[in-house]
């Protein structure tokens, strides 16, 4: 809980461990005595990105996995059960969003690729989350060129594919008005795809948005 996150703040590691772990089990007993409390399911949900946040800050990738996996599957059941709250939207927007951050940083591009597009139907209609999901599915074609179990043929056919999709989810944040052109020109997370002759117009495309919207 909020003592968790403000031992976490001081440094004192084992501690906030400590406290992060016992702060989950006590949302667990509460979602035991009641198996469908739409708000247990949710606190237990952000209890647990919190600690994985924390864990992944602290470069804890192993750690940090399994909290976000349970995180997902806890908010987006309640997300589906409320659509329209705001509380379930924004847990599972950014369980998903740490997930994807996790799965990139171990180079899981198979499942950084599924997180993705999880993340761009949450927020079809937003710019900066189709940004985020054309980025991870950017890391993905990036991680997938890394990755020595697959066929030459069958990696480049994957690759094909994965990077139109990152294309086309930048191409949409851009006619929804993203104007990150600096981020997408410059970042590594784009190295893979840079080199394709679409990117160019998206980046232009982004950046005319930042100029109109001087």
């Amino acid at each position: 809980g909020l003592l968790a996150l403000i031992v976490a703040d001081a440094g004192r590691r084992d501690e906030a461990r400590q406290l992060f772990g016992a702060t989950i089990d006590s949302l667990r007993r509460v979602l035991e005595l009641a198996p469908d409390g739409f708000e247990s399911r949710l606190n237990l949900a952000g209890a647990l990105a919190n600690f994985a946040s924390y864990e992944l800050a602290a470069g804890e990738l192993a750690a940090a996995r399994p909290l976000l996996v349970e995180a997902v599957e806890l908010a987006q059941r309640a997300h589906d059960e409320q659509p329209v709250d705001p509380h379930a939207a924004a847990t599972v927007h950014n369980a998903v969003w740490f997930l994807g951050q996790v799965c990139a940083r171990q180079g899981d591009h198979q499942e950084l690729a599924a997180v993705a597009e999880q993340l761009a139907k949450l927020r079809p209609g937003e710019a900066r989350t189709q940004r985020i999901a054309g980025a991870l599915l950017a890391e993905a074609c990036l991680a997938l060129r890394a990755d020595p179990t697959l066929a030459a043929d069958g990696r480049d056919a994957l690759f094909t594919e994965r990077a139109e999709r990152s294309l086309a989810l930048l191409r949409h944040a851009a006619e929804l008005g993203c104007a990150d052109h600096s981020y997408l020109a410059n970042h590594a997370h784009f190295a893979a795809v840079r080199e394709l002759p679409a990117f160019a117009a998206i980046v232009a495309a982004m950046r005319a948005n930042a100029d109109a919207a001087k």
